[in-house]
């Protein structure tokens, strides 16, 4: 290599920049040796051609044929016969000592490989769109190669008309290679605007020597006509047209698209509501029967025992009146109880919620429960040491706890054991989500078997009114429907895990309470209640003449004086008389205009300190008042024991004489 630099009509001395170019080159082009005027603007273009074209790591043969590729499109032909140079092997490829050259005949076929019109390139995306994904890059005169040059010569030229070529690389070679491959695309525009604004560039002696030799390949470097015919304006124009028109179709088969897929989402919900609406019915149809069904066996023990009453007692004869008496009372309490089961599985019975150590509740039921099992099965109970406190309804969870502990029996035919089990569980987002329940902290009460286990589609319907796995008359399907109604009213929630073979667990998550449980003292034996003798009255309404006579009576027995109407309006006219009344007892739901509650708030207008005892056949939360009531008010459930009525009815009227009953006998 020369010492100096040949620049027309200028010799220079070579500098430490061309030592370090010439040694990663192998020679030094006269690229490098323009710009003499402005001192350090060269070393930039170094910098930039490292970091974009000998460093890049993407493979060096494909580099440097795709720069001679593309500089088949520049006007001034000093790129195109230095990289030829460096690919023959006047050179090193892309700066690689280790690279071995190409031989002319594939240079001059890569050459006059023409640039494909507007179907040959529209094809080449598609094909590379349909390849599948990878992150190496083409082999070397492979069709492949030829795909991904013609894509990338759109984006070369015409970046800004290029979206399909560029999506179809990213889809071809992944989006990494894509950014690589634009850089490496960004030095090789700056290298022809370089030549093209640099004209007095020459040709460096070893390239001439060589296409003196090889008068194809010189014909194919030099003649002007050939960049002009690899891509005339007219060529452009019309690949540009039929890329506009391919963004246009592909835009329009997007808009279709999702105009399809909002028409059939819409179809999808009206077939979704539609068989919701189904599943509704149908529900309401198997909780109808069965409703019918039951009550129908319930009305006949009830009816029956009435009328053979009747008839004994007419012919004197009175020693199975009794008997009958108990049938009726037993038939009517198992009324009672089916609707209380329905209530809590609609969320709608009354709940009496107080604040309850759950670990108490457990152990005290403990002995009750085994002799509801059987001595064939053990009963476990296993409780955390410090159970939170959770404001619950204790009877109904007593009874959540008694029919889960008897389910488990009749899953256990052969013996087995039961294991109740109480936790503290603290729900995170994630565990809230899966529960179905909000964040926060929670009391578990698990009950586990060791029975026969469900299958999963019947783990998927336990829930549901009516549904039993029991034989016929065994089992009114309403046991564990009410457990989830009363968990739910209850502000939390129930979940069951089941194996067949292994056992079933099902868990009770009722929320955290952070009261304090309240001392209970329960007096043992039946109380008498004296006759009142202060003449205290008290005003009756509800539209069941039967509910009337009964509460009337109840009063007369207890000393007091009653008043009796029958809707809201006729109620409140008493109630903004002079009349004196100590105790209003009303039923929640009334005709009339109003409401009990209604009723009473307008009452207290003008008698502040009245005293209101609801009953209803369950709570209209939005009417008692989502569960606050007022001081002075309280609230009774239908139907209700005779003797519970009085002793309410007592506790309000008078607190202190009802706080000190008397024993019987």
């Amino acid at each position: 290599m020369s010492d100096t630099i040949i620049v027309p009509g200028v010799a220079t001395p070579r500098s430490a920049l061309h030592e370090e170019v010439a040694t990663r080159l192998g020679v030094l082009p006269n690229f490098f040796c323009t710009a003499a005027c402005a001192p350090g603007l060269i070393d930039r273009l170094w910098d930039f051609a490292r970091s974009a074209y000998f460093d890049s790591p993407l493979p060096t043969l494909f580099k440097e044929r795709l720069f001679v590729h593309l500089s088949r499109f520049c006007e001034v032909r000093y790129c195109i016969v230095r990289h030829v140079g460096f690919l023959v092997g006047k050179g090193y490829p892309a700066g690689d000592i280790d690279t071995p050259p190409q031989s002319i005949a594939q240079v001059v076929a890569m050459l006059r490989r023409p640039v494909p019109t507007k179907a040959g390139f529209l094809a080449a995306a598609q094909r590379l769109a349909k390849r599948p994904a990878t992150t190496t890059m083409p082999e070397p005169e492979t069709d492949h190669e030829a795909d991904v040059f013609d894509a990338l010569t759109l984006i070369f030229l015409e970046p800004r008309g290029s979206l399909p070529a560029r999506k179809a690389v990213a889809r071809a070679l992944g989006e990494a290679n894509l950014e690589l491959l634009t850089a490496f695309l960004a030095f090789v525009r700056t290298a022809h605007f370089w030549t093209e604004t640099h004209e007095t560039l020459e040709i460096e002696p070893d390239m001439l020597g060589l296409m003196e030799e090889h008068a194809d390949l010189a014909q194919l470097l030099l003649a002007q006509s050939e960049a002009e015919r690899t891509w005339s304006p007219m060529e452009r124009a019309e690949l540009l047209t039929a890329l506009a028109e391919q963004q246009a179709q592909l835009l329009a088969n997007e808009q279709r698209l999702d105009a399809l897929v909002t028409e059939r989402t819409n179809e999808l919900m009206v077939a979704e509501e539609a068989l919701r609406q189904s599943q509704k019915m149908e529900a309401v149809g198997q909780l109808t029967g069965g409703l019918a069904h039951d009550f129908n066996n319930l009305l006949a023990g009830i009816t029956g025992s009435l009328e053979l009453m009747q008839s004994r007692m007419l012919q004197g004869r009175f020693n199975d009146v009794e008997r009958y008496m108990a049938a009726a009372q037993g038939a009517a309490k198992r009324a009672a109880a089916l609707t209380h089961r329905l209530l809590a599985f609609s969320r709608r019975q009354t709940l009496d919620p107080k604040p309850t150590d759950v670990n108490r509740l457990v152990v005290g039921m403990q002995d009750m429960i085994q002799r509801a099992v059987g001595p064939g099965i053990a009963c476990e109970v296993v409780s955390t040491s410090d159970a939170w406190v959770t404001l619950v309804d204790p009877s109904q969870l007593e009874n959540a706890l008694l029919n889960l502990c008897i389910n488990a029996r009749d899953a256990m035919p052969e013996g087995g054991r039961i294991t109740i089990e109480t936790a503290n569980k603290c729900m995170d987002e994630r565990g809230a989500r899966q529960h179905e329940i909000p964040e926060g902290q929670y009391l578990s009460v698990a009950v586990t078997d060791t029975g026969t286990g469900m299958l999963p589609e019947v783990v998927d319907r336990v829930f549901e009114p009516f549904f039993t796995t029991k034989p016929i008359g065994e089992g009114t399907g309403l046991g564990l429907s009410m457990i989830y109604g009363f968990a739910q009213q209850s502000g939390g929630q129930v979940r069951i895990h089941s194996e067949v073979g292994q056992g079933t667990t099902v868990g009770i998550y009722l929320p955290r309470h952070y009261g304090a449980v309240e001392d209970e003292t329960t007096a043992e034996g039946i109380s008498e209640l004296p006759r009142s003798e202060q003449g205290e009255t008290v005003l009756v309404v509800d539209d069941e003449p039967t509910v009337r006579m009964l509460i009337t009576d109840i009063l007369e027995d207890l000393g007091y004086a009653a008043i009796e109407v029958g809707d809201s309006a006729a109620g409140l006219k008493v109630l903004q008389s002079d009349v004196r009344i100590d105790l209003l007892v009303t039923d929640v739901g009334l005709p009339g205009g109003m409401n009990g509650r209604q009723m009473a708030d307008a009452a207290r207008v003008s008698r502040p300190d009245l005293k209101v005892l609801f009953f209803t056949g369950y709570a209209e939360d939005a009417v008692v008042g989502n569960g606050h009531l007022a001081p002075g008010m309280a609230v009774l459930t239908k139907p209700f024991a005779i003797e519970t009525m009085a002793m309410r009815i007592r506790s309000m009227i008078e607190p202190e004489r009802a706080a000190r009953p008397q024993r019987l006998g």
